[in-house]
């Protein structure tokens, strides 16, 4: 089953798989990796009925790692921290994505997209593949709920997708033909390569428009939107409950602040705040596409809101269409949200700033610490890509002003419309914006680091 060389096994279903590693995947995440796969393998053939082709993943922890393990150059100056996606046949494990527990999970979503020619036009194989993952995660049916909570936070339907992200809506809407008609028929109606109305007739034996008219039903009961309960704020949990109150204050308090900073619409964004652990891998808080969410390990914290909320708004700033986004680097995509969460808690105290802005060149001086332009600045220790990306962003507000973090996404999401490349758009938008390369404000920055960070005007002014 396992080996220290690139592995080629067969299961008694029928998959035969190929896992290549990278140099910086330990024998322990190795052995993990496999028996992770073949866990998972048995589990989609066996709940689904499908024996998925051959294919070969490849496991590394980095962009880097990837373009000298596949010998494709493309990868090399890749953003570090974005994690592959469904398509991709390659596996990050790192801090950022996926652990080597969930390389079995995560390889069906590749496995069964790469394997349909034809997509269904409901997100069916993308709803399949995060079901499947679901189900093999340490907390399924957390994960399970969660999913259905941020569907609530889209206002749009199947008939009508709009310029929704419908992710949340396409997991609910497969699980409930799940749920109804089997995995296994919905596995048979995935691979019809005929994808027209009367697919969905001939595989579940009902017209698609009644069904679409059932599911909605479906949806109201079990995951009503916002719009309909008219409270855009979900709060879950005795102890959150309990606070709900002043949960509503911080909310108002961050969504003011950016609005007076930049101008960006208050009352528009839903917010998930629990204080039940294990609702999601992640309890303290991220900002998704649907919805904010704040978990228990930092529902009394307010910084923590206000940087959630600022990737959502860096989410909205970088959109190119309902579900992608500009490529952005991690010290950038943390670094100023934790720049901008240190001035919301400096905004009634300007000491505040300082002495958090102490701590960020105190590890910076750690003898341990990584430049900005590690390639794995992501997954080294300390989550560097905060405090020293923080750093970054005062340097880049003492050049141009703090609110140029928003000209700099228009400036990239522009430059992407006409070349069709992350890496050009960032470059181009960086210079754009800051009137200098990206390689000349490394430069700058290695040399304000090596003077001890001193400030800089318009950098660290409190808002």
């Amino acid at each position: 089953m396992w080996t220290d060389q690139p592995t080629t096994w067969s299961r008694p279903t029928g998959l035969t798989a190929t896992l290549v590693f990278g140099d910086s995947i330990t024998t322990t995440d190795r052995r993990t990796a496999t028996a992770s796969l073949a866990t998972a393998e048995t589990m989609f053939a066996s709940t689904f009925g499908l024996h998925l082709p051959a294919i070969e993943l490849q496991i590394v922890s980095s962009w880097s790692e990837l373009a000298v393990l596949s010998g494709n150059d493309k990868y090399a100056n890749w953003n570090e921290g974005g994690c592959s996606g469904l398509e991709d046949l390659f596996i990050l494990v790192n801090r950022s994505c996926e652990s080597a527990a969930e390389v079995g999970a995560h390889s069906l979503g590749r496995l069964l997209f790469s394997s349909i020619e034809v997509r269904p036009p409901h997100g069916e194989v993308w709803g399949a593949s995060t079901w499947g993952i679901f189900i093999l995660s340490p907390s399924p049916d957390a994960a399970h709920a969660a999913y259905i909570e941020d569907s609530r936070a889209v206002p749009c339907t199947l008939r009508q997708p709009a310029a929704c992200d419908m992710r949340p809506i396409w997991y609910l809407w497969t699980t409930y033909l799940i749920d109804r008609f089997g995995a296994p028929l919905l596995a048979k109606f995935i691979a019809n390569p005929t994808k027209t109305p009367d697919t969905y007739l001939e595989a579940f034996g009902i017209e698609i428009d009644l069904l679409l008219d059932e599911f909605e039903r479906h949806r109201a009961v079990v995951a009503p939107p916002v719009g309909i309960t008219g409270d855009r704020i979900l709060i879950s949990g005795p102890e959150a409950l309990l606070e709900e109150s002043r949960i509503r204050e911080i909310v108002a308090e961050v969504e003011q602040f950016f609005s007076d900073e930049f101008d960006f619409p208050a009352g528009s964004l839903t917010w998930r705040v629990t204080s039940i652990t294990g609702t999601t891998s992640n309890d303290c808080g991220w900002g998704s596409y649907a919805a904010v969410f704040v978990g228990p390990a930092c529902l009394r914290a307010p910084h923590v809101y206000a940087h959630e909320y600022f990737h959502h708004m860096q989410s909205a700033w970088g959109t190119l269409t309902s579900n992608s986004y500009v490529a952005t680097p991690e010290w950038e995509l943390e670094g100023q949200a934790h720049y901008w969460d240190t001035l919301f808690r400096a905004k009634d105290d300007e000491t505040i700033y300082e002495s958090v802005r102490s701590g960020w060149v105190a590890s910076a001086a750690m003898t341990s610490a990584p430049v900005l332009t590690d390639p794995a600045l992501a997954n080294s220790e300390h989550e560097a890509e905060y405090w020293l990306g923080a750093l970054a962003a005062e340097m880049l507000a003492s050049i141009a002003g703090k609110h140029a973090i928003r000209d700099w996404y228009a400036a990239k999401v522009a430059a992407y419309s006409g070349a069709r490349d992350f890496e050009i758009a960032e470059q181009l938008g960086f210079q754009e914006t800051y009137g200098m390369t990206l390689d000349e404000f490394y430069r700058q920055f290695a040399a304000w680091r090596a003077d001890g960070f001193p400030p800089l005007d318009g950098g660290s002014a409190t808002p």
